[in-house]
């Protein structure tokens, strides 16, 4: 209706202009008179008018044709628009598949995901589980093209809260999530039968932590970035303890090791290996230093 409209009021718009230059024109003459040009005398329709004219309808033919295409549009994209709130009739499960090849099966509220509902991703990735508001929250269970899966807590479509993630490998994390990140306290066991227990952060070992490896060794106490760092204790199934400084999964600094047997080898650690004193450390980095330049020379 609105471009039945706008075409004819720029149809009359048209009519009346044209009418009126040539209305003006047949007044003053149909002749061109090269005598009276420039001098007051009458004037004719020339190549200017004709060339004003031409502009005149090139505008009307764009804004004719211009109008309805602009609306058609304006239609497309209210069409779109609809089809992405898929806004139904009632709040029983639906499926939409019209929209980035995204399937979803549940039930909507106000044209949002609200509820219990299977959500399909065009990857092939899958959420079973609660939404509110069009978002992911809840419980829920999502599962990824490679076979992993999570199951647990979500809040605005990330994992947060109490969570167990299943490796396809068979490794299986159980703990807290933050925004989708393996943050805060959890317990990590590998297939192996490998397992620590701690502190998270960015899905690493960091903080206090124990690490129960298959055979038996048991470390428990600082990690950094994934690794053993700071102050810890290790133990040998043997009954061997090893207290004292780490860095990077190896003894390092000040440390304290007391055998099954009863004796107690107490001094300084570089690299793993045991020194009596710091100068014996010293001593032995200097020889090592030393050697390496004999081997060079």
């Amino acid at each position: 209706m609105k471009t039945i409209l706008l075409k004819y009021v720029i149809y009359f718009l048209f009519i009346f202009f044209v009418g009126d230059v040539f209305s003006q024109r047949g007044a003053q003459g149909p002749y061109y008179d090269d005598s009276d040009y420039g001098s007051g005398g009458g004037s004719s329709f020339g190549i200017t008018d004709f060339i004003g004219m031409i502009v005149v309808i090139g505008l009307f033919l764009a804004v004719w044709t211009g109008i309805p295409l602009y609306f058609e549009i304006r239609k497309q994209q209210k069409e779109d628009m609809r089809i992405n709130s898929i806004t139904p009739t009632s709040a029983f499960a639906q499926t939409d598949k019209r929209v980035h090849k995204i399937s979803y099966t549940g039930t909507f509220v106000g044209g949002e995901r609200h509820g219990k509902g299977i959500l399909i991703s065009a990857n092939g990735s899958k959420y079973e589980g609660n939404f509110v508001r069009g978002k992911q929250t809840g419980k829920g269970k999502f599962t990824w093209p490679s076979g992993d899966v999570y199951q647990g807590d979500w809040v605005d479509g990330k994992q947060t809260g109490k969570g167990k993630l299943t490796f396809a490998s068979g490794n299986i994390h159980e703990g807290t999530f933050v925004v989708g990140e393996r943050k805060g306290k959890g317990k990590f066991t590998w297939v192996n039968g490998d397992r620590y227990q701690g502190n998270f952060i960015g899905g690493k070992e960091q903080g206090k932590g124990k690490f129960t490896w298959r055979n038996g060794d048991v470390y428990q106490g600082d990690w950094v970035d994934g690794k053993r760092t700071g102050k810890g204790k290790f133990t040998w199934p043997s009954g061997d303890v090893y207290q004292g400084g780490w860095v990077d999964d190896k003894q390092m600094g000040e440390g304290k090791l007391t055998f099954a047997s009863g004796n107690v080898q107490e001094g300084h650690w570089i690299d793993g290996q045991f020194y009596l004193t710091k100068f014996d450390a010293l001593d032995a980095i200097l020889d090592g230093i030393f050697d390496d330049d004999d081997k060079t020379d």
